[in-house]
């Protein structure tokens, strides 16, 4: 027959099994604290990542508003510039009548200095004056008719976008005609890579893929010269042609895809 147990002996089971409780309590007060320090440090480490980010998106975002801001001052002040050097040349920059090489070349790049413009009273203006002052059988890249002067300048403005068409110099020749200096800045689109440069939307070539996108919205400038052919007989110009530095253009372009 089996004594019974003590209350002492009750008591001394009961301690280990008591013990071994509280350790386990321990170790998985630890567990938890550990997690959720890590926890804390994760979301402090996410916290600062995206702090950094907002940081270099209002950074850049500050650099572009400040570019946009140089680029029009730059502007304006390439248009006072003009007019100044037009004004200080003797050359009028109002429409008046086409009588002389030099009013019509100036009014010629008075109208298209931005192109040719959609809206109705402007072309109007640009329309109204190549018809009165290109000769009827005015020769304009390889083209005849005063029509190929405005339709080129549609098709330019049509492929390219913030055209600029800045005048740099006025030259008169041996033969009467006027040669006039010019330097052109545009950007370049979606539309215009398309057109210009169809090699460079293959999808399944990664390098020209990243061609194009370096070239996209990019402003380069082109010069140019344009010599004015008059015709003392008719009071018109008879041929005025472009030749344009293709090496210069291409030293811009390969600056912009060299990123330098």
């Amino acid at each position: 027959m089996r004594r019974p147990v003590t209350t002492y002996e009750q008591r001394q089971w009961e301690a280990p099994s008591q013990g071994t409780q509280a350790t386990d309590w321990s170790i998985l007060s630890q567990d938890a604290m550990h997690k959720a320090l890590a926890e804390l440090i994760l979301s402090e480490k996410v916290r600062l990542r995206e702090l950094r980010r907002l940081r270099q998106v209002r950074y850049r975002k500050k650099k572009e508003n400040y570019a946009h801001s140089l680029e029009k001052e730059t502007y304006r002040l390439r248009n006072e510039t003009e007019k100044l050097e037009l004004e200080r040349c003797g050359i009028p920059s109002v429409a008046p009548s086409a009588d002389s090489v030099l009013v019509a070349t100036a009014e010629y790049f008075r109208l298209f200095r931005h192109g040719f413009h959609g809206t109705s009273d402007m072309c109007n203006q640009q329309e109204n004056f190549v018809r009165s002052t290109m000769a009827p059988d005015v020769v304009f890249n390889v083209k005849y008719g005063p029509e190929a002067i405005t339709e080129t300048w549609k098709f330019i403005s049509e492929m390219l976008e913030g055209v600029a068409l800045e005048l740099v110099s006025l030259d008169m020749g041996d033969t009467g005609s006027l040669v006039a200096g010019t330097r052109t800045t545009v950007t370049i689109t979606e539309q215009t890579l398309r057109y210009l440069f169809p090699h460079l939307h293959r999808k399944n070539d990664v390098v020209l893929l990243k061609l194009a996108e370096k070239l996209l919205e990019q402003r380069i400038a082109m010069r140019a010269t344009t010599r004015f052919a008059w015709d003392s007989t008719r009071q018109r110009i008879s041929s005025p042609q472009y030749r344009y530095r293709y090496d210069a253009i291409g030293a811009n372009l390969c600056k912009v895809l060299s990123g330098s």
